[in-house]
């Protein structure tokens, strides 16, 4: 795909895709008034070219993008119930008309061996204590109202491909039934502890799809007891770890749901000297606090990543899922980008309706300008095996929003310069260490797996 071809797609996302929508949700209900497209373009990428985000300057981008226009905070305000509606219609569009583009960009030859690598993590905003009742916080030394951002990212495709929204009282596990919903056979979803649910590995297991999840600590194993193979005896993992030079990788057992036992396999690598001492620190500072000592238990676990997956020994070697578990810390730049990039937890002292609108918009950005770093990366690639930073390119798309805004409003395929200039200065720097997808493409794609997923039926 050419770059002039993503760029035209771009300005059509933000001058002609909405007004549909429009009247669709009742909000464009004669000609002269304010456009759909209008009402989205001032609530999403105008956002980024304010320096104060209120109701008078919203109207006044409004008024700078539709020509003609003459339109007042107070009729702004007015819409903002009806423009809720629209906005949330649009960043449903918005994800559609991405995933109907997107491309995959495989990179490293060990991913090839699954259809997709998804990983679903969620962030945090404080809102107004006004809006407690709508979006309940957690309370204590945290904001009484919050709302809580679940979202699930393709590491191939780089893009996101959900976002809900909850009241940040709602837990990740409960989040890993919308997961399992989505997953589809032959693809990899790697999650936090935070997320750890026996029905979700069951589920993933029937779905013929694979999970990477940290260990929770409290989690009880079992293995076949070697007099009677119906039975299984209880062990603790402490025991094979202690004993371990390093590196672990078992496969063991753990009560699923209804006591079923569920097979799974278990791989752990000791972390650096360093990482240990730091990680023992902060563990015994916790405990002093609520007046505990550090078990001896406790002290070996925190020894190790120790995580639990589905993945057979003959796809992945335990260095492997540790590289690919580490690619989780890419949707926590990602969030990082976000709130210094995208101004997300910039909400002010707003309403509701005004709440909603703000933040569909800024979701519809987050979407937008992930879409077009996927583009990029794939032409950066293409041409020069060169990797890109996802949060580098946020923050280059916030400082030159001006460009691009003027660029949207005239149509102008000057557009493609200024990304293609983001992109150049969005480039990873030459460093001594490598990043987790340089890592990754240096693992060999195992000589069986083409045959393994010839053969896999994922009916």
């Amino acid at each position: 795909m050419e770059s002039i071809t993503v760029i035209k797609a771009f300005i059509n996302m933000f001058t002609k895709n909405f007004e549909n929508i429009g009247k669709e949700t009742g909000f464009t209900k004669r000609e002269g008034n304010l456009k759909a497209t209008t009402f989205i373009m001032a609530f999403s990428l105008c956002l980024l070219d304010m320096h104060k985000l209120t109701l008078k300057n919203i109207a006044g981008k409004c008024e700078e993008f539709q020509y003609g226009l003459k339109i007042s905070r107070q009729a702004i305000f007015s819409r903002l119930k009806i423009g809720k509606i629209l906005m949330k219609e649009a960043l449903e569009k918005t994800t559609n008309e991405i995933l109907f583009r997107k491309i995959s960009l495989e990179t490293m030859e060990v991913l090839k061996q699954f259809s997709d690598i998804k990983i679903t993590d969620s962030t945090t905003i404080s809102l107004p204590n006004k809006l407690e009742e709508i979006w309940k916080g957690l309370g204590g030394n945290n904001s009484n109202s919050a709302v809580k951002i679940q979202t699930t990212y393709s590491t191939i495709k780089k893009n996101f491909e959900k976002f809900e929204l909850s009241s940040a009282t709602v837990s990740d596990a409960d989040y890993t039934k919308t997961i399992l919903k989505n997953l589809k056979c032959g693809e990899l979803s790697i999650n936090d502890r935070g997320y750890y649910s026996l029905e979700f590995f069951e589920g993933v297991i029937k779905k013929l799809a694979f999970f990477i999840s940290r260990v929770k600590s409290n989690t009880v194993f079992y293995v076949r007891s070697k007099e009677n193979t119906d039975k299984y005896e209880r062990i603790d993992i402490t025991d094979f770890l202690r004993n371990s030079s390093g590196i672990f990788d078992m496969n063991l057992y753990i009560k699923g749901t209804g006591g079923k036992m569920l097979e799974v396999r278990v791989v752990a690598m000791q972390l650096p000297e360093l990482a240990i001492n730091q990680k023992r620190r902060n563990a015994n500072k916790a405990q002093k606090s609520e007046g505990n000592t550090l078990s001896e238990r406790e002290g070996i676990l925190l020894e190790w990543n120790t995580l639990i997956t589905n993945v057979p020994d003959d796809m992945l070697e335990v260095k492997t899922i540790n590289e690919l578990y580490r690619m989780r810390w890419q949707i926590e730049l990602i969030f990082k980008g976000f709130k210094s990039g995208l101004s997300f937890d910039d909400v002010g002292n707003v309403g509701k309706d005004y709440f909603e609108c703000i933040i569909y918009g800024r979701l519809i950005i987050a979407t937008a300008v992930s879409w077009m770093f996927s583009m990029y990366s794939f032409f950066v690639y293409s041409k020069c095996k060169e990797l890109l930073s996802i949060q580098q390119f946020m923050d280059n798309f916030r400082n030159v929003i001006g460009k691009i805004l003027n660029a949207i409003k005239d149509n102008s395929l000057e557009l493609s310069k200024i990304f293609e200039d983001m992109a150049q200065k969005s480039k990873f720097e030459k460093r001594k260490r490598k990043t987790t997808e340089q890592i990754l493409m240096e693992h060999d794609l195992p000589q069986m797996v083409l045959q393994f997923l010839s053969q896999k039926d994922c009916a």
